[in-house]
């Protein structure tokens, strides 16, 4: 009786509408399929990829050791955390120069995947969507000169030096320098080019005639 009744209703509602009985007629009942949304499918496989690239050259090259990697989805790719550690003892310039030369690696690497780049949920990819920690656990800096940088933080396109007074549970406040990556990142490009330039400036003038000798004839 109940089925009757709502094919009633669902011919009367096409009378209404003024539908021509030629035109496609559905009869929706308890038992119909619910149409559901296609899901987007992530390549993770290739994001692996790119990581592991990354981690193996700044292990070699920079001595970081990746600990943990981790992606985040909805509606594509919106975030990407990554946690390192380091024996290395280095100073505030060389803890942005660092961190800066990573993201940019990084970053250059995950924009140019021809897979990856329709995958992300806003393209480019970009800083604000990375989380990065570099820890280093020199005991040096612990036990010796606190002085240098302890900890890295990019969270939010901000950046957090803390040195290594950190770990002191009895400081009510540390040490810690903030930036944004913007800021970091004007930093290292024009502090790079000026050492380049200083350098440039310091070369030896050559002499006029090379090396040219003027022999006079006997």
């Amino acid at each position: 009786m109940y089925l009757v009744y709502r094919v009633l209703i669902g011919l009367f509602l096409i009378g209404l509408t003024g539908c021509s009985s030629s035109g496609d007629f559905y009869l929706f009942t308890d038992d119909a399929p619910i149409p559901t949304l296609p899901v987007r499918e992530i390549n993770s496989a290739e994001i692996t990829a790119v990581i592991q690239d990354i981690e193996v050259e700044y292990n070699k090259d920079r001595h970081l050791q990746l600990q943990q990697a981790k992606t985040f989805y909805a509606d594509g790719i919106t975030a990407i955390q990554l946690e390192f550690i380091s024996q290395d003892i280095i100073e505030m310039k060389e803890a942005r120069g660092l961190i800066v030369d990573l993201t940019e690696s990084l970053l250059a690497r995950l924009n140019q995947n021809p897979v990856l780049g329709v995958q992300f949920a806003s393209y480019p990819f970009t800083s604000e969507s990375l989380e990065i920690y570099i820890e280093f656990e020199s005991y040096f800096g612990r036990y010796v000169d606190p002085y240098y940088i302890q900890w890295i933080c990019m969270e939010d396109d901000i950046i957090g030096y803390y040195i290594f007074d950190l770990e002191d549970n009895m400081k009510r406040c540390w040490h810690v320098r903030k930036e944004t990556y913007a800021t970091s990142r004007e930093i290292i490009v024009y502090q790079r080019e000026a050492e380049k330039k200083y350098k440039e400036s310091q070369k030896p003038v050559g002499a006029i005639f090379g090396a040219q000798r003027y022999l006079p004839e006997e």
